[in-house]
């Protein structure tokens, strides 16, 4: 295990519903990966990124690990103005008919009485990013790209 590659990053919330993951190097504004109710996956701060610039790279072959480390994309670098870049929505499992489609009213129930399962899940989601050392080179260079100007704090 790469200890410091954890150790990069930090977690925050601002919120019920608003998780985020981010390396400490660049700040909570920035790109990062975030949960909120039902979705997790690749967000970034369009206020001091430039979007558009951000959505061109992610496209190129070199990020393919960075799209490859969401099990399933439900939202992928849309032509938009959107803010989210990559997101999965929905895909938990818990032995049931509904498994990698959970809704989420079923995922706040299972997050309640199964709360060692649903934490495990979303542990694995993001220690595909945090605990891979390409993957975050590659999230510097997201970052090092976009930033328009960033004030630290």
């Amino acid at each position: 295990m790469n200890k410091w590659i954890v150790e990069d990053w930090e977690f925050d919330s601002t919120g019920d519903n608003d998780y985020r993951w981010y390396l400490k190097e660049f700040g909570r504004n920035t790109v990062y990966l975030f949960f909120d109710n039902v979705s997790f996956g690749l967000y970034a701060n369009g206020d001091i990124m430039s979007i558009k610039t951000l959505k061109s790279i992610l496209r190129e072959e070199k990020f393919l690990p960075v799209r490859a480390s969401l099990e399933r994309l439900d939202y992928c670098l849309e032509d938009d103005e959107e803010w989210y870049l990559l997101y999965e929505t929905g895909n938990f499992s818990f032995d049931t008919s509904s498994n990698k489609n959970i809704d989420e009213n079923s995922l706040a129930w299972y997050a309640n009485y199964k709360s060692e399962e649903f934490t495990l899940q979303i542990q694995t989601k993001i220690n595909k990013f945090r605990k891979n050392k390409n993957i975050v080179k590659l999230f510097e260079e997201l970052n090092n790209y976009t930033i328009k100007n960033i004030k630290k704090k």
